[in-house]
């Protein structure tokens, strides 16, 4: 009796987190992903500013005298329903997506021609950090 007493307990005035895997997705308000074959297919020293707009549509953010694209998207592969509640104070519930940020960076030599092409992937993606290493590791 005490093990059921404490089970109903924490069921009535507590927290439950129940991960929900779902087939990997793009988000509603996300760009369509981009696959890594599609990628690959970009040829530094070949592949136009064109094509590249032909094939993507406009890049999220052009930078540097617009010599340089940046594309973003997120994947989501699960989701984590959240639920709370106490007698006394009622209770509460929510979606929280799980998956990884995307940001493809494109940059273009003054001929309007792909220089260096880079793929960052994470969970919490700051934009401002990715573009300085981005710029690190710039051959010299």
């Amino acid at each position: 009796m005490p093990v059921a007493l404490f089970a109903v307990s924490i069921l009535l005035a507590g927290c439950i987190i129940i991960p929900v895997p779902t087939p990997e997705h793009s988000t509603a308000s996300s760009r369509a992903f981009i696959e890594a074959e599609e990628i690959a297919r970009i040829q530094p020293g070949k592949t136009t500013r064109e094509e590249i707009l032909l094939r993507y549509g406009a890049p999220d953010a052009a930078l540097k005298n617009q010599q340089l694209f940046v594309y973003s998207w997120d994947r989501i592969a699960a989701y984590l329903l959240v639920a709370w509640g106490a007698p006394e104070y009622g209770g509460g519930g929510e979606t929280v997506p799980v998956g990884r940020e995307h940001t493809l960076f494109i940059e273009f030599d003054e001929d309007n021609i792909v220089r260096r092409v880079a793929l960052k992937e994470g969970t919490s993606l700051d934009k401002d950090s990715v573009l300085r290493q981005f710029e690190a590791d710039q051959p010299r």
